[in-house]
């Protein structure tokens, strides 16, 4: 058989035409002719095509240009084989497939080259069309070669430069054999690298889609908008790349609803915290970041007074996911109006109180004099003692305490995505055996963070 080429390099840069940079099926190449085999008659009709599945041709390794955050782009490489032969597929026992490694300015770069690699793979159970797929890990690559490597991999397992040759032995039953080493035509190997590049990550630039999701009564009377209705949203970045704030310029901060109108976002990327500014007080509560969507319950200067609340989901059209950490900051759930419905109550507190189970009613709930500080018109919802009062909220722990001039207190349980209990006591409630529990829901179309609490 043929004398074995030494020199890895030139085989590499042979395959590598192939998997890397002109996508052109190896067999178009012009190769010297196959060495006869002889009586060896079933090698001489034995081919391998391979096609490598598309994302998945080479090792890449992935630096966040912000943050500078390293991890793999693709850890898999993946190779599709169709093998053809002139004798059935049961006849093989096996096939061995070997990988050598080739580490820019470093092992294997100079000689001797080592071109016999180390065992990938065997392969003994083939399918009757002789058509299988390999998957290559680089975790894996770089465990079998970091005893052979010279160059420091404390940041990256696999470096840029890295070329790797995949070949194989086919051994057939009676003993006879094809090392894909003996031929020097492409089809009898396979070549591909390691790749780094920068990742620019994902963020509010791009063009989205949006639906709407939700939509209050005043939304639905004023908006010109309801729930189901779709549409598409550009936003640009206005700071340059490298930069951890963010600014972005958006042309309707309340997508196409018939009030509000263009501004900008602000994004700390490093944390996620999202907030925008616009003419008619835009506001934005981020919530539900799943995937490529996430959604976006928004208020504006009018809405308390006219009921307009509304939220949409945004989608990527990018590929990509939203980044897990975006947020609205603080996120703070009490400013607005509620409804209440009455659900439980002593009898003291029916005889006392003037109310009945099942009476309803709305609080208003407003912005106090600093971050996490509300004004509530009456913290016992209309009951005929008690009266108007604050609340504080800790955006982290979710924790809710109300103050009041005749001792109120709140226990909240039952939280669901818009509803939430209130138990509530005052001063006299253990003298006149005056209790009480509330429905609490939200009308703005934002959900409870699951976390509040009056513990």
């Amino acid at each position: 058989m043929m004398k074995k080429y030494s020199i890895i390099k030139f085989l590499m840069v042979l395959s590598l035409v192939f998997s890397i940079q002109s996508c052109r099926d190896l067999n178009d190449l012009e190769f010297p002719e196959a060495k006869d085999p002889g009586s060896l008659a079933w090698q001489a009709t034995t081919h391998m095509k391979i096609s490598p599945t598309e994302g998945k041709e080479t090792f890449v390794w992935l630096t966040n240009i912000i943050t500078l955050e390293q991890y793999w782009g693709n850890d898999t490489v993946e190779l599709n084989f169709e093998m053809d032969s002139s004798i059935p597929t049961e006849n093989f026992s096996k096939i061995d497939f070997y990988l050598t490694v080739e580490e820019k300015d470093g092992y294997n770069s100079t000689p001797p080259y080592n071109t016999e690699g180390k065992l990938l793979r065997t392969i003994t159970d083939l399918p009757e069309n002789a058509n299988f797929v390999l998957q290559i890990s680089g975790n894996k690559v770089y465990e079998m070669f970091k005893s052979d490597f010279i160059n420091p991999r404390q940041q990256a397992p696999l470096l840029d430069g890295d070329l790797f040759e995949i070949h194989w032995i086919i051994t057939n039953k009676d003993g006879t054999f094809l090392n894909s080493q003996d031929y020097i035509q492409g089809e009898y190997r396979f070549g591909f690298s390691t790749l780094h590049k920068d990742k620019k990550p994902p963020s509010w630039e791009g063009t989205f889609n949006y639906e709407w999701t939700y939509v209050s009564d005043g939304g639905l009377q004023w908006g010109g908008v309801k729930v189901g209705d779709t549409g598409q949203i550009e936003i640009v970045e206005t700071t340059e790349a490298l930069e951890l704030n963010k600014e972005f310029d958006v042309s309707h901060l309340l997508f196409n609803y018939n009030y509000g109108g263009d501004g900008k976002i602000f994004l700390n990327y490093t944390t996620g915290e999202t907030y925008v500014e616009g003419g008619s007080e835009e506001k934005w509560t981020i919530s539900n970041v799943d995937g490529n969507t996430l959604e976006i319950a928004w208020t504006y200067k009018y809405s308390a007074e006219y009921d307009e609340y509304g939220t949409v989901r945004l989608t990527r059209t990018d590929g990509e996911d939203w980044p897990e950490n975006f947020h609205s900051p603080s996120a703070f759930p009490w400013g607005g109006k509620f409804d209440y419905e009455w659900i439980a109550a002593t009898d003291d507190a029916i005889n006392y109180g003037g109310i009945q189970i099942g009476d309803t009613g709305e609080t208003n709930i407003s912005d106090g004099a600093s971050e996490g500080l509300y004004n509530v018109d009456h913290l016992i919802f209309g009951y005929k003692y008690g009266g108007a009062g604050t609340l504080t909220y800790d955006a982290v722990s979710g924790l809710t305490s109300v103050q009041g001039s005749e001792e109120e207190k709140w226990i909240i349980s039952n939280v669901t995505a818009t509803t939430l209990d209130i138990s509530w006591e005052y001063e006299w409630s253990a003298s006149y055996n005056e209790y009480g529990t509330v429905r609490l829901t939200r009308k703005d179309g934002k959900v409870w963070p699951e976390n509040i609490n009056t513990d």
